[in-house]
């Protein structure tokens, strides 16, 4: 080995260091991700599992079931990237997500180094991307954010290398995987049409353009296209839920407040000023999203935002280091390197978790788990598989389902089901008869979600109890033949609810 490397030249030698880099953090990224493949879906996941195997065809035995085919329309590459895994099994299909979300360390990398990252830094910003709680999370759960993140990246390389074309290429599948990519690519038009327009190359009238400009515009028409089509499908438009934390994403799309001062001021320096003002592209716009629109920011928004303030942030640390050392004052220098580092460890603060994370992060009221307990918790919540794995082995012609999260009724409890409904229970202590008759069907096997806060669930829990077939933390099974008459039991005690 030794006299291998001894017989590389340096250029030889830091390829092999930055490859070995790249590969590390792959690896590592890896290794905290797939202990957690076989956890329970997450939300949406298990509606983005159904339209990648079924292509969001509705299952015909699901009484409204959610909206797929609108879902297939408005983000086809990223359901007919996953549909190969997705025909096999669940897991499978959160496999083939795991491998192409642990590349984003890495990509994290190659774009700093690509803006100038000395090697440290840009490793550093990799490893905080490997290790931060939020990137293992949704690097496990199928959401589009992380594979719209990859596309983003590999974008931006494409274009820092030259590659313009591969570039509008990249953000076509970027805005295809989710439609916000659509403000990455609608802020690069901007800035090459900007660009063009004070070279004298670019005029809106008559019109004229640079090739980077027309293969811009190409990328933002023909990434909106999905988006209008699944309009014209009569889809609701993008982002669903309202209201949420407002100053609390502060915390949440630059991954923590303080990082928005050292990017701003990057955007002062001719070095870090493209990449850094694309990284406060994204912070702007979820403000205008929560503030003007009302919209919620989920914390799965920050991935492709943080993605680009950690790189930008690495280029940062790198100029003022080299700065430093050019002064050749150590006082400067060791204050430079103690910035550098206290900078880091606020992006990772949620690895460490508390107390550390409520003060990089002073308007997050909810923190999540840290990496620790992250890896230790997630890998026991099996509730939901263990619930639809006992109702295919105790095959039930109908089922209902009682406040069970919309999004599961498509995965897995349609699976090997002839019939399937479901209804929620907040609202309706006035129906005591009505419930009386779905839950003491002949052939009707009934699964509650153990909710706990729920008032009419924990009333039918409880006057049902003796008909309880199955139990876990999660749910509980009723066997709608088994019941006897529990009507009048039923109506006094939902008579006591308040409404």
């Amino acid at each position: 080995m030794n006299g291998w490397l001894k017989a590389m030249n340096s250029t030889q030698r830091a390829r092999a260091l930055d490859a070995a880099i790249l590969v590390a953090l792959f690896g590592l990224a890896l290794a905290l991700r797939l202990p957690l493949a076989g956890t329970d879906p997450f939300g949406d996941e298990a509606v983005h599992y159904h339209v990648a195997r079924d292509f969001g065809q509705p299952p015909a035995h699901v009484d409204n079931p959610p909206p797929d085919r609108s879902l297939l329309w408005g983000r086809p590459a990223f359901f007919l990237l996953l549909a190969p895994a997705a025909q096999a099994s669940f897991v499978a299909f959160r496999l083939e997500h795991i491998l192409l979300a642990s590349l984003l360390p890495s990509l994290v990398a190659v774009l700093a180094r690509a803006w100038g990252a000395q090697r440290p830094f840009a490793a550093a910003a990799g490893l905080a991307v490997a290790v931060h709680p939020l990137y293992v999370l949704y690097g496990v759960h199928v959401f589009p954010d992380a594979l719209l993140t990859l596309w983003s990246l590999l974008a931006l390389w494409a274009r820092r290398h030259g590659r313009m074309a591969l570039a509008a290429i990249l953000l076509v599948v970027a805005c295809w995987t989710k439609e916000v990519g659509l403000v990455l690519a609608g802020a690069l038009l901007a800035a090459d049409m900007a660009r063009g327009i004070r070279a004298g190359t670019v005029g809106l009238w008559p019109l004229r353009a640079t090739a980077e400009a027309s293969l811009g515009l190409f990328a933002a028409l023909a990434g909106a296209a999905p988006l209008a089509a699944s309009q014209l499908l009569g889809a609701r438009f993008p982002g669903w839920s309202t209201g949420g934390p407002a100053w609390a994403l502060v915390d949440l799309i630059p991954l923590s407040v303080w990082l928005l001062l050292p990017l701003v001021t990057a955007t002062l320096r001719a070095r870090t000023r493209s990449l850094s003002v694309l990284a406060l592209v994204y912070p702007a716009f979820y403000l205008l999203y929560r503030f003007v629109l009302g919209r919620r920011v989920e914390e799965w928004y920050a991935l492709l935002p943080g993605a680009l303030a950690l790189a930008a942030l690495a280029v940062l640390l790198g100029s003022w280091i080299e700065e430093a050392r050019g002064s050749r004052r150590l006082s400067r220098i060791v204050g430079t390197m103690a910035v550098a580092a206290a900078l880091l460890l606020v992006a990772v603060s949620p690895t460490i978790g508390h107390p550390f994370e409520r003060v990089t992060r002073p308007f997050t009221t909810s923190p999540g788990p840290d990496l620790v307990a992250l890896e230790r918790d997630l890998p026991r919540q099996h509730d939901l598989q263990d619930a639809a794995a006992y109702l295919r082995a105790h095959h039930a012609p109908q089922t209902l389902l009682v406040d069970v999260g919309w999004f599961f009724v498509v995965y897995p409890f349609s699976d090997d089901v002839d019939e399937l409904r479901y209804r929620f229970s907040d609202g309706t202590a006035d129906q005591a008869d009505g419930w009386a008759r779905e839950l003491e069907q002949d052939g009707l096997t009934i699964v509650l979600w153990n909710y706990e806060s729920g008032k009419v669930n924990t009333v039918l829990r409880r006057v049902y109890s003796d008909c309880v077939v199955y139990r876990n933390a999660g749910y509980s099974i009723v066997d709608g033949s088994g019941c006897g008459d529990h009507r009048d039991e039923l109506a006094a005690e939902l008579g006591k609810v308040e409404p």
